[in-house]
């Protein structure tokens, strides 16, 4: 198999789940919000770009592909690792880890672009801001794979995002997990 089949997984059967969104789709989601962050930041020289571990993973990495080939050089990436989840549905205490070099890897004069899997309650989404805002980070934006948009939020929605999900279902694949397995995935899928 060579890296363009491996990239272009078929769909396979999940064994208790259910294809909500196809490989394709997911491949040309993403493609689409990249352009749209291009616009967005055209008038900045540099931004920001924290990707959310674990579960954001696959997806920035992906999208800063496609944003590096549209606009090579902007983009400064510097990961947290966040976790809200004990396991399936069972909420924790929002735990955030900045990397000890987070500070030294930032321009705090940029704009910042938040890169998580899903935006479900906003509990990660708003704790991480507002760390981020006391680092005094000039602007604070945030794009998702998958908007629940079925949530009740303590936060404002993301400024991009691939899928708007209406649905309390749980999800995997693209970096979503269960109880840590099928984040690999390259096709989401909804629990039956």
């Amino acid at each position: 198999m060579d890296a363009r089949e491996f990239f272009v997984q078929d769909e396979i059967e999940l064994q208790g789940y259910s294809l909500l969104y196809s490989s394709n789709e997911v491949r040309e989601g993403i493609s689409d919000i990249a352009a749209s962050i291009v616009v967005f930041y055209s008038e900045d020289p540099v931004v920001n770009i924290i990707p959310v571990m674990t579960g954001g993973m696959q997806f920035s990495a992906i999208l800063l592909m496609h944003l590096e080939n549209q606009c090579p050089g902007k983009w400064k990436v510097s990961p947290v690792l966040c976790s809200a989840y004990a396991s399936d549905s069972v909420q924790d205490t929002t735990q955030i880890e900045f990397p000890s070099s987070f500070d030294a890897k930032i321009e705090s004069e940029a704009p910042t672009l938040v890169v998580d899997d899903i935006y479900d309650s906003g509990r990660t989404i708003s704790e991480l801001f507002l760390k981020l805002k006391d680092k005094r980070m000039k602007s604070i934006e945030s794009a998702v794979l998958i908007n629940r948009v079925a949530s009740q939020r303590e936060f404002n929605k993301p400024t991009f995002s691939v899928f708007n999900l209406n649905s309390e279902s749980w999800v995997v694949g693209y970096g979503l997990d269960s109880d840590g397995f099928y984040r690999g995935l390259s096709a989401i899928y909804t629990k039956l």
